[in-house]
């Protein structure tokens, strides 16, 4: 069992607090940035910390569709998928520390996180960072041990670098020399050994060490490069029947997909076109040009031939529908896709188990799906 593994479905939460006060290796944010407040906390009941984390997937997931104009492909069945994965992986850890009081949980800005995600503009990421990165507290001193980023107290971090559980410590200041970027004050990351400030709009942006500002996106001009220019949303979304193309930009507006239009000068053309019907033909195109709780079925585009028909994602029982192009359309609905079983409902904790693969945790011990220790997270 990876970590890679266990974190698969869950990669699209990294950008929010949420999934930084849990898996510190999201990134450098301050999860408890905002201090302990008396009278406003939960340090235990697993009944309002549970409904907080389906309504803050569910709103993230809503948010990456309607936000980011590279990857509107998410989809209901990949974040359905990742709410299952989570209540059983991230969940059980931080419900553990929201019990063992390592961590404290306001509901309060809890409401406020949830309901920013659903109603802010695309341009607020500011204001829904800042609220969202408010619900954990961290409790523990200089010197404590630690195994989530938000245990620690106001100016400090977890330092995991070396060993898990890791350590409290203090944060060192902007500009600062660091060898990681969990130690740097949010926003700042750790950029050629220094705690760097997020790229502004124009500014040069590397994927994964510095990224941009909330709200600015790094463009690359290259399929695959990582050094981009930060450049904001109106700049890099076009309409429809506009060129695009779904590596490196322009992207497509809304319920716009950017589909292949054939070959010039030996490169392949992409355009942005409106989805089509639940049964229509349909031609390789990103996202999946077909509706929700479907997909574009038999097209081969590395063999050159592009052309396929919608069809409904498998149910239960049935072969899932693997691609290359469309990994998050594999099965309907939560289901997921178990080799050699085809698509099957995925197992939840304390349910019998025979594999790894079977439990929605990815770990399987004596027969019985368990959380995920902490540590195997990161």
């Amino acid at each position: 069992m990876t970590a890679r593994h266990a974190r698969r479905s869950l990669l699209l939460l990294c950008s929010f607090p949420l999934a930084a006060a849990v898996l510190p290796a999201c990134g450098g944010d301050d999860a408890a940035s905002t201090g302990v407040a008396p009278g406003d906390l939960h340090t235990g009941g697993s009944n309002s910390l549970s409904a907080f984390a389906t309504a803050y997937v569910d709103a993230v997931c809503a948010r990456a569709n309607r936000c980011d104009p590279a990857g509107a492909t998410v989809g209901q069945a990949a974040c359905d998928r990742a709410r299952a994965e989570f209540e059983s992986t991230s969940f059980p850890v931080l419900q553990a520390a929201v019990d063992a009081e390592t961590v404290a949980f306001r509901q309060s800005d809890a409401d406020v996180c949830v309901n920013l995600l659903k109603t802010a503009t695309c341009e607020d990421s500011l204001l829904v960072d800042a609220s969202c990165r408010a619900v954990f507290a961290g409790t523990l001193y200089p010197g404590s041990d630690c195994t989530l980023a938000a245990e620690c107290s106001e100016g400090l971090y977890c330092d995991l670098e070396s060993t898990c559980p890791g350590t409290c410590k203090e944060r060192l200041g902007p500009g600062a020399a660091c060898t990681g970027s969990l130690a740097c004050p949010a926003p700042q990351t750790c950029f050629e050994g220094r705690c760097t400030a997020p790229a502004l709009k124009g500014q040069s942006c590397v994927r994964g060490t510095r990224p941009c500002e909330p709200g600015l996106f790094c463009v690359v001009d290259v399929p695959g490069a990582m050094e981009g220019l930060c450049r904001a949303r109106d700049e890099i979304t076009v309409g429809k029947g506009e060129a695009c193309n779904p590596e490196t930009g322009p992207f497509c507006q809304g319920e716009l997909v950017c589909q292949f239009d054939g070959f010039e000068f030996d490169l392949p053309k992409f355009g942005c076109v409106p989805r089509v019907g639940p049964t229509a033909a349909c031609t390789y195109a990103f996202p999946d040009p077909c509706p929700e709780g479907s997909f574009c079925d038999e097209t081969n585009f590395a063999g050159g031939d592009p052309d396929g028909r919608c069809r409904p994602l498998p149910t239960q029982g049935e072969n899932c529908a693997l691609s290359v192009l469309y990994p998050n359309r594999a099965c309907a609905g939560d289901l997921v896709c178990r080799s050699g079983k085809g698509c099957q409902p995925p197992v939840h904790l304390g349910s019998g188990c025979a594999a790894d693969d079977a439990c929605a945790s990815k770990r399987c011990v004596d027969g019985v799906c368990v959380a995920q220790d902490a540590c195997t997270l990161l």
